[in-house]
């Protein structure tokens, strides 16, 4: 990776813009609430704002794992190919803000790609923080990204067929509650795993 894409790509990079997002949308948003005042641009720019913290914390954790990677010589793709979703999502929430395209497609577009940048990160953050040598936290950690990438698989499905179907939007409902699960349940596992070493 190029020494300028890289600093670009930086966790540091994805943390900063994610504070800042999350703050410009809370000075326009206050702003807004004290002036009384709204209109359709300032409205847009609390949206990309809004979008901008999102799509950067999404990106964190495969750029936590880039950087793990580079320093230990170890699949140096793995993390890119990951950081290159939340921004492409990025990209289609602003074009989607700004240019309000009347087009099915591009927001069926939009809404996959974000369904894969949480999904993606979610995984990424077990990828990130490893279970270390507990085998249960292991196992639970594998079932969790199981979890994640079988709600984002179907719920992408879902979008593109426009399934109605409620036992389907039930099954991805209780594939989003395990990956909730897994969130508290792995390092909880882990910490309780250390505690008896």
């Amino acid at each position: 990776m190029l020494p300028t894409v890289q600093r670009l790509a930086s966790t540091g990079a994805f943390r900063a813009s994610a504070v800042f997002g999350a703050a410009a949308a809370a000075v326009l948003g206050l702003g807004m609430l004290a002036l009384g005042h709204y209109s359709a641009v300032l409205g847009r720019l609390l949206l990309t704002a809004l979008a901008l913290g999102l799509f950067a914390s999404l990106a964190l954790s495969p750029s936590i794992v880039s950087q793990r990677a580079r320093q230990r010589n170890q699949t140096p793709w793995l993390g890119p190919a990951g950081m290159a979703v939340p921004v492409l999502g990025f990209l289609l929430a602003a074009i989607g803000i700004w240019a309000t395209p009347d087009s099915d497609a591009f927001w069926k577009s939009a809404a996959i790609v974000t369904i894969l940048a949480v999904g993606i990160s979610y995984c990424f953050w077990f990828l990130a923080y490893p279970a270390g040598s507990s085998s249960s936290a292991g196992r639970l950690a594998w079932a969790s990204m199981g979890a994640a990438a079988s709600a984002g698989l179907m719920a992408s499905i879902g979008v593109i067929f426009e399934i109605r179907l409620l036992p389907w939007w039930w099954v991805v409902s209780l594939l989003i509650l395990v990956m909730l699960v897994g969130c508290v349940a792995v390092p909880l596992v882990r910490f309780l795993a250390g505690r008896r070493k």
